[in-house]
C-alpha cells in the first residue's frame, strides 16, 4: 500500500459523532462517562476509551495510529516536543550505574540532558564521534544501556553510518536511539538497518 493511501485510510478509533471527514482536535483535558463504573474501567485500562488527556486523547491516539501505519512501527508514542521525546527514550532505558554512549555532535540541550540531568541520577555520559563507529564501540561495555545520536547532526550536519551503529548495538545488546526528522525513505533505511 502506498504511503499516501496508508495515511488516508487509517480508520478512526470510533465513529465521529458528527461524521467529520477529518479527525477533530479534542481540546479537552477530561471526558464524561455514563457511570462511575465506566469511568473506572477507562482509568484502569480495562476498556479503550479516553479518560484524561495526559493518558489518552482521541486526537493523539489517532495521530499515533497513523504514524504506526505509515512507519510499520510496533508502537508509537507522540510527545509534545523533541526534547520530551529524547528524555522519554533515554529515561526508559537508563538507570543508576549504567552509561549512555552519545554522539559528541549533539544539540546542546541533549548534551545537558545526558551529562547533567541524567548524570545527577547516576547515569554516566560517554561521548564519541559517531561518524567513526570504532570510536563508539571502544566506549561500549557491559553497563552501556544505549547508543544515542542524531542521524544528521545539529548544527554540524554530520551524517552517521546507521548500519554500522546498528551492528555495534546488536553485538552488545544495547538500544540504538536515533534522533531524526525524515521522510519515509529515511525511516525505511533506519528500519532496515535495525533489523537483526
Amino acid at each position: 500500500m502506498k504511503y499516501e493511501t496508508k495515511i488516508l485510510t487509517t480508520a478512526y478509533q470510533r465513529p465521529d459523532a458528527y461524521g467529520a471527514l477529518a479527525m477533530p482536535v479534542y481540546h479537552t483535558a477530561s471526558f464524561e462517562f455514563p457511570s462511575a463504573k465506566d469511568m473506572c474501567e477507562a482509568f484502569s485500562g480495562h476498556v479503550t476509551a479516553p479518560c484524561y488527556s495526559r493518558v489518552s486523547n482521541p486526537s493523539m491516539d489517532y495521530f499515533e495510529e497513523r504514524v504506526k501505519q505509515i512507519t510499520g512501527a510496533a508502537s508509537v508514542t507522540a510527545l509534545s516536543s523533541g526534547m520530551a521525546a529524547i528524555a522519554y527514550a533515554l529515561i526508559s532505558v537508563s538507570s543508576t550505574g549504567l552509561n549512555i554512549v552519545a554522539s559528541k555532535h549533539l544539540f546542546g540541550n541533549s548534551v545537558s540532558l545526558i551529562h547533567d540531568t541524567l548524570g545527577n541520577f547516576g547515569v554516566e555520559a560517554r561521548f564519541a564521534d559517531f561518524t567513526h563507529p570504532e570510536e563508539v564501540e571502544a566506549l561500549v561495555d557491559d553497563r552501556t544501556c544505549a547508543l544515542y545520536f542524531e542521524v544528521i547532526t545539529n548544527p554540524q550536519l554530520f551524517v552517521a553510518d546507521i548500519s554500522a551503529l546498528a551492528d555495534i548495538a546488536h553485538r552488545h545488546g544495547v538500544s540504538l536511539i536515533a534522533d531524526t526528522e525524515g521522510g519515509e525513505d529515511l525511516l525505511q533505511d533506519i528500519r532496515q538497518a535495525l533489523e537483526p
